[in-house]
């Protein structure tokens, strides 16, 4: 659902999830740190791997070239790397750019239990399974996501 209240932490039947959070562009800044402690204090289990490997950026410009220098590939395999060791069912959840990490993603772990998208679509939704817990939070209007991509989520 978008824009409404939807369930994807905790769980329908109450127990509490692994998640892992993807950064935006920016990278890994205090604030994803501070949105992983909200989740961890409501009891979740909650990684947020470091997909710059240090590295800030200070604009959103400075982020996209601070991703295009890193490259969508190191990027991915960071990313893979950080879930290796996390349950089949952990949920991807994902802040702008990290959302579309968390959509690449999806079709590779066919056990996932909820996806959670933060100012990104992550692509399109043709490829998530029927059935999967999700919600996506986007600004209306969003300049970075097109309105034919956003009506495939709804």
């Amino acid at each position: 659902m978008i824009g409404q209240a939807c369930s994807v932490l905790p769980l329908d039947d109450g127990q509490v999830a692994d998640v892992v959070l993807f950064h935006s562009v920016y990278g890994l800044r205090p604030a994803v740190l501070d949105a992983a402690n909200r989740l961890r204090v409501a009891g979740h289990t909650v990684i947020a791997p470091d997909l710059y490997a240090g590295q800030l950026a200070a604009t959103v410009d400075e982020g996209f070239a601070l991703c295009d220098q890193i490259g969508w590939p190191v990027i991915l395999g960071r990313a893979r790397q950080a879930l290796a060791g996390m349950p089949a069912g952990t949920v991807l959840a994902g802040l702008s750019m990290g959302a579309a990490v968390a959509a690449a993603l999806l079709t590779e772990r066919p056990a996932t239990a909820g996806l959670l998208l933060l100012h990104n679509t992550g692509g399109g939704a043709e490829g998530v399974r029927r059935g999967l817990r999700a919600q996506l939070h986007i600004a209306e209007p969003d300049v970075y996501q097109p309105a034919a991509e956003i009506a495939v989520w709804e």
